[in-house]
């Protein structure tokens, strides 16, 4: 069985009505800044093209998701979709939730619904919200509630982070490498910056290969046996 564990489905309120000249779902364009940004067009909301691209691809088994930074009723309403989708083609879709993570309790209390009462087996969030890294304590309330619904957190990549002011060029440099770089960190704030140490179940997915951590895992394996933790 080939599953697709990165399977983003687009909201209304994401995509451009009708189609791209170039006949392409998604494109890409470069905007004022010099980012790389994304235009959604309407085939992308369609269920029945996913399954297509799943058939055409080989794919059995999709796991949906979408942008995690979302209000908690914007979370609401997608947790709504994604649970009638799944219930619509159980053998072709799971489905991952969507809160934001530092959101507090009305986001705990979405987040449990959706995987009690509507069946999503994961929760979506990105590498970071705003600029706090995923070691940062002000997560700690999420993950304890993750920990309590024994359910993964699936790690997605954020278009533009910042503290790569060096990757910035007049090609798609910063596109290609500062979000894999902080993919990268993510992997190693999780790994390294207590927050296993204090939630040793919590199931952790990291999307993008982890961005090539698998790189310095040699080095993180050096660093940690010859320096003082003291």
């Amino acid at each position: 069985m080939i599953i697709d564990l990165e399977h983003h489905l687009s909201g209304a309120e994401q995509i451009i009505k009708g189609s791209s000249k170039s006949g392409r779902i998604v494109e890409r364009y470069r905007d004022a800044d010099g980012y790389i940004g994304l235009r959604i067009y309407e085939a992308a909301a369609s269920v029945e093209k996913h399954l297509q691209f799943m058939d055409e691809a080989g794919i059995d088994v999709a796991v949906l998701s979408r942008s995690p930074e979302m209000s908690v009723e914007r979370s609401r309403q997608w947790n709504d979709l994604c649970a009638r989708i799944v219930k619509e083609h159980p053998k072709r879709f799971a489905g991952f939730a969507s809160v934001p993570p530092l959101g507090g309790k009305p986001a705990f209390e979405e987040l449990e619904r959706a995987v009690k009462e509507l069946g999503l087996k994961g929760v979506h969030i990105f590498s970071r919200s705003g600029n706090h890294t995923l070691d940062n304590k002000e997560y700690w309330p999420f993950y304890e509630k993750v920990s309590e619904l024994k359910t993964p957190i699936d790690v997605h990549i954020i278009n533009r982070p910042q503290g790569f002011d060096a990757l910035h060029a007049p090609y798609p440099f910063y596109y290609i490498m500062a979000r894999e770089f902080d993919v990268c960190a993510t992997t190693l704030r999780i790994c390294l910056g207590g927050v296993l140490e204090d939630f040793p179940d919590l199931i952790f997915i990291i999307n993008h290969f982890g961005g090539g951590v698998s790189a310095v895992l040699e080095r993180v394996d050096a660093y940690m046996g010859y320096v003082d933790p003291g």
